[in-house]
């Protein structure tokens, strides 16, 4: 991969993943990632065709697995990579054999024209290379297979990249980039189109969340594993009085909900399907 093109540092994507909570089995799982599982298992719900041989480009939770095999998906097989640990682990279950081996969005261990469904889960915006993965991904189909994805995008964290931006120019005349740069709908249907996929439908939904705080935000993103990986960031802890600075212009920005005392934040998830 040309060196030029790199933004995230992967590596560091990868600790701050193995860091994050569980996806499933802990007290407080995320419910942005169920909401966006259930949107997923909907449309492919409202397709009237099965897909035998599924591949899951990053981890899922153990209900959406379920889900797929009880919709009649994977009945060949069911493959989930992971590029944090391998598990090597497989199973057979009621509708197929799920296996999850070490896996890379990036660099795929696979053949071409292997898979019937191909399904990427809130990874896209973390690629150096989202061209080339999507043409990969095109590839590793059987004729009229399915690509489904669902990415952070356009939106996201708008308001807090803002704070930062704003309160970092304000006190140090310059600043780092503090939140990932995001893919618009409207750079994912170019991209889609690009990658040849037929049929494409690119759509989005923005989610608002509320915080108590600015720290409790902070702690969110890390919790889900959605840390700063820029190669461009800055390594120095955040100071006290910088925080302080961002979470006043950020309460300016977009105010308090009313009688509630919370921030609003966006999250704006983008959603592609495409056949091969």
């Amino acid at each position: 991969m040309n060196q030029a093109r790199l933004i995230f540092d992967r590596k560091r994507q990868r600790l701050l993943r193995s860091r994050a909570a569980p996806r499933e089995g802990s007290q407080n799982p995320y419910f942005l990632h169920n909401e966006i599982e259930s949107i997923l298992l909907e449309r492919l719900a409202c397709i009237r065709c099965n897909f035998p041989r599924v591949l899951l480009t990053t981890p899922v939770s153990r209900r959406f697995v379920r889900a797929l095999l009880s919709q009649g998906h994977g009945d060949k097989y069911l493959i989930e990579c992971n590029s944090v640990s391998l598990d090597t682990a497989s199973s057979r279950q009621k509708g197929g054999s799920v296996y999850r081996v070490a896996g890379d969005e990036e660099a795929l261990p696979f053949v071409r024209k292997t898979f019937d469904l191909i399904v990427s889960f809130l990874n896209l915006h973390q690629l150096n290379d989202v061209p080339e993965v999507l043409m990969n991904s095109k590839e590793l189909l059987k004729p009229e297979g399915l690509y489904l994805a669902a990415f952070f995008g356009g939106d996201t964290l708008c308001e807090l990249r803002e704070a930062f931006l704003r309160s970092e120019l304000e006190m140090s005349g310059g600043a780092f980039p503090r939140v990932h740069p995001m893919i618009t709908p409207e750079e994912a249907t170019r991209l889609f189109d690009r990658a040849g996929f037929k049929l494409p439908v690119i759509d989005h939904q923005k989610f608002t969340l509320l915080y108590p705080s600015l720290m409790s935000l902070l702690k969110e993103i890390k919790r889900v594993g959605e840390g700063n990986s820029l190669i461009e960031r800055s390594t120095k802890p955040l100071s006290r009085s910088l925080l302080r600075r961002v979470e006043d212009i950020f309460h300016d920005m977009v105010a308090f909900r009313a009688t509630e005392g919370y921030l609003r934040s966006t999250v704006d998830v983008v959603f592609l399907t495409g056949w091969a």
